[in-house]
């Protein structure tokens, strides 16, 4: 089983925001790998399942960063961070429980399993 650090970013753009997820790459450990969400992690539970943006490859920085983003990307505000734990489906997806505190946020202990639905958007689906 994996535990691999993770972090949750509020991302403030000139064009509105959104939420990076983030957690530390289980292959390279070398990078971070996650998802842009649309909704705070306040909501992600209640919600249920939503679709997800996967991101770029981020520096490990970004697990404690909070600041401005070079080339004129906007701010980031950590509003969670701790671990995932959990396996990889595959090359295909994973399995995670999520344990985070923070600043905006009542998350503690979520399970989540996150598949891709096409080439651009994956399924994150939470449980109880």
């Amino acid at each position: 089983m994996l535990k691999l650090p993770t972090v949750i970013l509020h991302h403030q753009v000139h064009t509105g925001s959104h939420y990076d997820w983030l957690w530390l790459d289980p292959v390279s450990r070398d990078h971070l790998t996650g998802f842009r969400i649309p909704c705070p992690p306040n909501q992600w539970a209640e919600r249920q399942s939503f679709l997800a943006e996967p991101l770029e490859p981020h520096r490990l920085a970004y697990l404690t960063y909070q600041g401005k983003v070079s080339g004129r990307r906007g701010r980031v505000l950590q509003v969670a961070k701790g671990y995932v734990l959990g396996h990889a489906i595959g090359d295909v997806g994973w399995d995670w429980q999520i344990q985070v505190t923070g600043m905006q946020t009542d998350i503690q202990v979520l399970r989540v399993r996150i598949l891709p639905e096409s080439n651009v958007r994956w399924r994150v689906k939470f449980f109880d």
